[in-house]
């Protein structure tokens, strides 16, 4: 009998599916700044509301993009199609 939280029932979602996507790999979607505590939905909702269209805009309105960096690119993509989740694994950079 396997415990939860072992790294078997970690690694599949446990569905019986041969397909079956690691579970951990949910945890690693791209939603917000870490930095400065913002999720890319609150991000966008008030850039939207102040007409705020770039990054140097982000940067100077919400510090988001000049803390580590991390989530310039994903800000970017944002921007450009309005989305606010991403996977890690897109390749966005």
């Amino acid at each position: 009998m396997r415990k939860r939280g072992t790294s078997d029932e970690c690694r599949t979602r446990g569905t019986g599916d041969a397909g079956a996507r690691p579970a951990v790999e949910a945890m690693f979607d791209v939603d917000s700044c870490v930095c400065f505590e913002l999720s890319f939905e609150e991000i966008l909702r008030r850039c939207r509301r102040d007409a705020i269209d770039d990054l140097d805009g982000i940067r100077r309105a919400f510090g988001c993009g000049s803390g580590c960096g991390l989530c310039t690119p994903y800000l970017a993509n944002m921007l450009r199609s309005g989305r606010t989740r991403f996977r890690l694994d897109e390749g966005i950079v």
